[in-house]
């Protein structure tokens, strides 16, 4: 039966089945393929149920019969005979709903395909809905579960409860921690869900309220690796950069990272930084001043946020367009709140009580520290918000006087 380009693609791209003789080709090859064939006006399909010597002429020229060219047709051949023993895989897979989203299709995700080019994955394997990637969605990142504490829970739970309550996916990279405390938002809350694996497609499948939410449109999960791959250390960091791809906004909650060969390394610090310097989408990061790796994001140039009950942070979120065309005004602010604060004359307009000016010592210690927020000073949170609240109302730039339209395209 004749093949289409999709079904050479498969058979030429997919690392199920492969042999000692049987590398596939990456993306990167894939695509020069494509494009060796279409300037000789072929394509994919024209390979199909051809000898080598067949497919050599769709490729070169009779004296090109170098031992480079002979072993790239060899290599062709061997990956499409594999048919019949993929044809069991495909079996399982689909006993499972996993199916193969190609480059070629017209349902591969656009946001991977605009912003990776070809440097997209040719195939990705699914299960779900693929109409979920057309709605809009926030990613989470953080700390697996065994470097996550009940606070991590508690500020992923607070911002993922409000994703949900105002409409957006949950995107997440399958892992325990961060990622399943946002990912048990959607699934209490009912919403979609977009799981990005690196491997065990098929284990997280089994798990009943995942499966229940996929049968019921609600869940989406995704992966560049075929559902029988081991897990790989590589694999599992490059899926970092399609949460970004894949969402509006990507909230890190708790980036940890550690130092060898002077270099810094962790999961959710490398995909952060990964963003950063690739400009995939809109990097928010959770103010935990208790967390260098956050702070560090932060003065390389993620934008600061805190809880959805701070109206800034809030309209971040929800404000539509490039935040970092917004940043200025948050800065502003800042800026204004810790000039008030360093004004000698601040202290002696507050009115503290007899047990707090016997503070004041601690409270200019404090105050020196500060470069970039009020919030750095390390006071009681009642002396703090006192300060806090005073200096807002002196430089008359209070946070419930911050609107959308302190967050225009113009600023």
């Amino acid at each position: 039966m004749m093949k289409n380009d999709r079904d050479v693609l498969i058979l030429l791209a997919t690392t199920m089945c492969v042999g000692d003789n049987m590398h596939p080709f990456s993306n990167t090859e894939i695509y020069k393929i494509i494009t060796k064939l279409k300037l000789r006006n072929h394509t994919l399909k024209d390979m199909y149920g051809k000898t080598e010597d067949e497919i050599f002429t769709l490729f070169f020229e009779k004296n090109e019969k170098v031992k480079e060219n002979v072993d790239f047709i060899k290599r062709i051949s061997v990956l499409l005979s594999r048919e019949p023993n993929l044809s069991f895989s495909f079996v399982e897979m689909s006993e499972w709903a996993i199916k193969i989203v190609t480059i070629l299709d017209d349902a591969y995700p656009k946001a991977i395909k605009n912003v990776l080019g070809e440097k997209s994955p040719v195939l990705l394997y699914y299960c779900g809905n693929l109409e979920i990637l057309n709605k809009p969605a926030i990613g989470f990142s953080g700390s697996r579960a065994k470097r996550a504490n009940k606070k991590d829970y508690n500020d992923t739970q607070a911002w993922s409860q409000f994703a949900c309550q105002h409409g957006y996916t949950i995107v997440v990279g399958g892992a325990s921690g961060i990622d399943s405390f946002a990912l048990q938002s959607a699934l209490n809350n009912q919403t979609s869900f977009i799981e990005v694996l690196a491997n065990e497609t098929i284990s997280h499948i089994k798990i009943g309220p995942i499966s229940n939410a996929i049968s019921n449109n609600r869940g989406l999960i995704i992966s560049e690796c075929d559902p029988f791959a081991p897990y790989s250390v590589g694999k599992t960091l490059g899926r970092n950069k399609f949460i970004y791809i894949l969402s509006k906004y990507v909230i890190v909650i708790k980036a940890i990272y550690e130092i060898k060969n002077k270099k810094k390394i962790g999961g959710t610090w490398n995909g952060a930084i990964e963003n950063l310097n690739s400009h995939y989408k809109n990097l928010l990061v959770f103010d935990n001043q208790k967390n260098n790796g956050n702070k560090e994001l932060i003065k390389l140039g993620a934008m600061k946020i805190s809880y959805p009950d701070d109206p800034i942070s809030r309209e971040i979120v929800l404000a539509e367009g490039n935040i970092y065309q917004r940043k200025s005004a948050t800065d502003d602010y800042s800026k204004k709140i810790i000039s008030v604060l360093k004004d000698p004359q601040t202290l002696n307009e507050i009115n503290f009580t007899k047990n707090e000016l016997a503070k004041l010592p601690e409270i200019k210690q404090e105050i020196s520290k500060v470069k970039f927020s009020i919030d750095e000073m390390n006071l009681n949170k009642k002396l703090l918000s006192k300060i806090k609240k005073y200096c807002e109302q002196k430089a008359n730039c209070t946070m419930h006087q911050m609107s959308l339209f302190d967050f225009t395209e113009n600023q």
